[in-house]
C-alpha cells in the first residue's frame, strides 16, 4: 500500500505539470494504429518511483516490474497496465513500456548523432529516409525539452511551498552506462556544443552512448576518479531566507543535461530562460568560482541583459590590484577602492575554508586541532578583511541595469594620498560612477571576502548537498552511479534524471515538513492512511504503438 501511495504522488505531480495530455496529442496525431493501454502519465509516474528505497537499479525491468507486479492490483487496473480480455487477464509487457519511453525520446530528440525518427507533429519517419535536424532544428527541440522538464520539477513542489527566489547552481558530472571506444579530441574552449560547427556536432565517438563524452569532475568517495565520461547535470536548488518558515528546505528546481567536455555558460543561460518562461521568479544565482571564470560575453553579460544577480567567488587568476587610469580607483577583486590602499592588503591570502562547521562533541583530538587551525585562518583572513573595507567605496545606490554602479567618495586615511593620487576623479569628486566595463565579470552586490558576502555565499553548500543526496548509495538516496541504470543517450538520460530530481523532491519536502510540523492539505504532503485509493481509469488510448500483446 506504501508504494500505492508514492504512486498516487509521483502520478499527482506529472498531471499538475501537463505533459500527459500535450504528449499523448503528439504521440497519436491520427489516432491510428491499435488501442494503447500504457499511459504517459502512468509511464512517467513509474520512471518517478523506480528510484525509491524498494529499488536498486532504474531499468526499464524495474519498470515493469512496478506496474504490474508491485503495485496492487486495484491500482494496476486503475491506470490500465493489467485488464481482463475474454477472461483473460493480461498486463503491459517489458516492450510495450520500452517502446512508449523512447517514443517520448524521439519526440524531444535533438542529437545529432541520433536518426531523426519523429516529425515535429509526432508522427514517424522510417529511419532510412530520415535527414539529420538543422542545428535551428536542435535548438528548438532542446528548448521544448528543458521547459518541459522544469514543469515536471516544478510539479514536485507542493502548493504551499513557493519557488525560492535564490538559487544555488553547480554542475555535476555523470558517467552514462555505456564505455568509450576511442579519445576525442578536446573541445573545452568551444562554446557551445550546439551549433553544427561544433566538435560534438562533428565527433563520432562509436560508443553504445553516441552523445556521451570525457570531462572532468570532483574527486569524492562516491566518484573515484576526476574524470567521467558521459554528461554534466546542471541543477539550481531553491534556498529560502534561513530565519523564514521554508529556511532549511533545498528543493531542486532547475535542471538540464549537456554533454561533457564543453563550456556551459550558454547552455546554462538557455536554462535560466526557460525556468523563468515557467512563472518562476528572476533569481538570484549563487554559483562556484567555475562559473566566475566564463568570459564577460557569454555569462555576465548575458544575466545582466535578463536582471539576473550573481554572488560567486573568484578563481586566483581573477584575484589582485589594478588601476583605472580615467577614475584613478583602484579594482580589488572586483570591488573599487581607493587608490592609496596600502599593498599589503591588495591581496589578502584566503584560507582553504570560508565556513567551517565545529566538530562533534566525540570527535579525536586531530579533527579537533583541525577545527582549531581553520578557525584562526579564516579569523585572520576576516580581521584583514575589515581593514581592507575602509578604503573601500560604498555604494550609493543599487546596480544599474547596464551593470554600473554610484559610490560614495572614500574618506579613510586620505592623507596617504600623493600628489598624483590627489589629482584622480576618485579624489576629488563626492560621488563616482564605475562603469560595468570597469568591474566586468567580477561585478556582484556584496564585497568579497566580507562577512556579508561569505554568509550569501554560503548558501551555495544547498546545491552541494542535493547532488550528494541523489548520488547516495544508502537506503534514501537516489543512488545515481555509474550502472544505475542502462538507458543511454542525451535525452533519455535527462528524462530519467528529471524524474530523479523529482523524487528527490518529494522525499525531501515530506521529510521536511514532518520535522518542522508544516500543516498542508496538500496530496503531496499527505499522510499515507489519508490518500485516497480510487484513481481515475483512463480510457483506451490510440497511438502508433505496437498491438497490445497477448
Amino acid at each position: 500500500m506504501k508504494l500505492d501511495n508514492e504512486f498516487r504522488r509521483a502520478l499527482e505531480v506529472v498531471r499538475r505539470s501537463g505533459l500527459g495530455p500535450e504528449l499523448e496529442q503528439r504521440l497519436r496525431p491520427g489516432r491510428s494504429g491499435a488501442p494503447r493501454q500504457l499511459s504517459v502519465e502512468a509511464l512517467l509516474a513509474a520512471c518517478i518511483v523506480v528510484h525509491g528505497r524498494l529499488f536498486r537499479t532504474a531499468t526499464f525491468l524495474e519498470i515493469h516490474n512496478l506496474l504490474t507486479d508491485y503495485l496492487g492490483s486495484s491500482t494496476q487496473y486503475a491506470i490500465g497496465t493489467r485488464w481482463t480480455a475474454r477472461n483473460v487477464t493480461r498486463t503491459v509487457t517489458y516492450r510495450q513500456i520500452r517502446y512508449l519511453f523512447h517514443r517520448i525520446a524521439d519526440l524531444y530528440d535533438y542529437s545529432p548523432h541520433t536518426a531523426r525518427t519523429t516529425r515535429p507533429n509526432g508522427s514517424t519517419i522510417d529511419p532510412n529516409n530520415s535527414t539529420p535536424l538543422s542545428a535551428e532544428e536542435r535548438a528548438a527541440r532542446e528548448r521544448d525539452f528543458i521547459t518541459a522538464m522544469n514543469r515536471l520539477i516544478a510539479a514536485s513542489r507542493p502548493l504551499d511551498v513557493p519557488a525560492a527566489s535564490t538559487l544555488a547552481l553547480d554542475a555535476s558530472g555523470f558517467a552514462t552506462a555505456a564505455r568509450p571506444v576511442n579519445s576525442l579530441p578536446s573541445s573545452k574552449h568551444e562554446a557551445d556544443y550546439q551549433p553544427d560547427t561544433s566538435a560534438f556536432a562533428r565527433q563520432t565517438s562509436r560508443s553504445h552512448d553516441p552523445d556521451g563524452r570525457w570531462d572532468y569532475c570532483t574527486r569524492t568517495h562516491q566518484k573515484g576518479s576526476r574524470r567521467v565520461f558521459g554528461y554534466q547535470i546542471i541543477g539550481g536548488v531553491g534556498v529560502h531566507a534561513p530565519e523564514g518558515p521554508f529556511g532549511g528546505l533545498h528543493l531542486f528546481q532547475a535542471f538540464a543535461l549537456v554533454p561533457g567536455g564543453y563550456m556551459k555558460a550558454a547552455p546554462t543561460v538557455r536554462l535560466l530562460d526557460a525556468y523563468q518562461e515557467i512563472g518562476n521568479p528572476t533569481p538570484r544565482l549563487v554559483v562556484d568560482r567555475g562559473f566566475s571564470r566564463w568570459t564577460t560575453e557569454t555569462w555576465a553579460d548575458e544575466l545582466r541583459a535578463r536582471g539576473i544577480e550573481q554572488v560567486f567567488d573568484l578563481h586566483p587568476q581573477d584575484r589582485g590590484a589594478r588601476k583605472d587610469l580615467a577614475t584613478g580607483v583602484l579594482m580589488i577583486d572586483g570591488w573599487p577602492y581607493a587608490p592609496w590602499t596600502p599593498k599589503r592588503l591588495h591581496n589578502i591570502p584566503v584560507p582553504a575554508k570560508l565556513v567551517v562547521k565545529p566538530p562533534r562533541k566525540r570527535a579525536s583530538e586531530k579533527k579537533k586541532a583541525k577545527y582549531r587551525r581553520a578557525i584562526a585562518a579564516l579569523e585572520d583572513f576576516l580581521a584583514l578583511q575589515e581593514e581592507l573595507g575602509q578604503y573601500a567605496l560604498r555604494p550609493n545606490t543599487a546596480m544599474r541595469p547596464d551593470g554600473s554602479r554610484q559610490f560614495k567618495q572614500p574618506t579613510f586615511n586620505r592623507h596617504l594620498a600623493t600628489a598624483a593620487q590627489r589629482r584622480t576623479k576618485v579624489f576629488q569628486q563626492a560621488t563616482i560612477v564605475i562603469p560595468a566595463s570597469l568591474s566586468s565579470k567580477l561585478g556582484q552586490r556584496e564585497r568579497w571576502g566580507s562577512y556579508e558576502w561569505i554568509i550569501t555565499y554560503a548558501l551555495r553548500s544547498a546545491v552541494e548537498g542535493a547532488f550528494g543526496r541523489i548520488q547516495a548509495k544508502d537506503s534514501d538516496g537516489e543512488r545515481v552511479q555509474r550502472g544505475w541504470t542502462r538507458i543511454v543517450g542525451l535525452v533519455p538520460s535527462a528524462l530519467l534524471l528529471a524524474s530523479v530530481l523529482v523524487h528527490h523532491n518529494l522525499r525531501i519536502v515530506r521529510r521536511w515538513a514532518k520535522r518542522t510540523g508544516f500543516q498542508s492539505t496538500d496530496v503531496l504532503l499527505a499522510p499515507d492512511e489519508d490518500l485516497m485509493p480510487e484513481l481515475t481509469v483512463p480510457g483506451l488510448l490510440g497511438s502508433t504503438a505496437p498491438p497490445i500483446a497477448a
